[in-house]
């Protein structure tokens, strides 16, 4: 039986995964689908990672041939249980976020307040220093808020897909990673990716 592969963006767009494949998403994507077609492996992805994956990758520049290796497969939304455990730590973590978002938020209002108001060179109109505060504030709670948790659709996608067909979920995206665990979803580690392809091959 083949393995199947479910593939996420990250793998092909981040630096550190794609680079055991190519310079670019789009050599990347080649020629991870060149090794793939060797191997005795079956590739998923749900359309929105798809979509997703074409915003970086110039679909243009990659043979039909091998884009038709990625079978497109929505997700069963309406039909695939999820264990309730899940949910309860979903919404957990999301609490935990939005108290720690708050207590952020609280000391920048803080030490803005505290800080002196500053002056142009020339004197005559006062410095917009609201502008790093809001930057730096920005920054800290995008942190809390999307780090290590699922922050968009189709990573919800790529995970029930997973857990659906029973399938090896292929990312470098640590909050994907690690709510795939919480669901008992198995996965394979992209720096293993090139060696587990080489592998499936000898093995046909």
């Amino acid at each position: 039986m083949k393995k199947k592969l479910v593939l996420d963006t990250s793998i092909f767009v981040n630096p550190a995964s794609a680079a055991a494949f190519g310079s670019s998403p789009t050599a990347a994507l080649a020629a991870f689908l060149e090794q793939a077609k060797q191997a005795d492996v079956e590739l998923l992805m749900p359309p929105s990672i798809y979509a997703e994956l074409m915003c970086f990758a110039e679909e243009a520049k990659i043979s039909k041939a091998l884009l038709l290796l990625i079978h497109r497969k929505p997700p069963k939304k309406h039909e695939t249980r999820i264990p309730g455990v899940f949910i309860y730590s979903l919404v957990e973590s999301m609490r935990d976020r939005v108290d720690r978002g708050l207590r952020l938020a609280e000391r920048h209002v803080r030490e803005s307040l505290q800080a002196p108001a500053a002056q142009s060179a020339a004197g005559d109109k006062p410095v917009r220093a609201d502008a790093e505060a809001i930057s730096r504030l920005r920054e800290s709670y995008r942190r809390i808020m999307r780090e290590g948790m699922l922050d968009s659709r189709a990573d919800v996608d790529l995970l029930l897909l997973a857990y659906e067909v029973d399938g090896l979920l292929v990312s470098a995206d640590q909050g994907v990673l690690s709510w795939a665990e919480n669901l008992g979803i198995s996965i394979l580690s992209y720096d293993h990716l090139r060696d587990f392809l080489v592998e499936q091959n000898s093995n046909r």
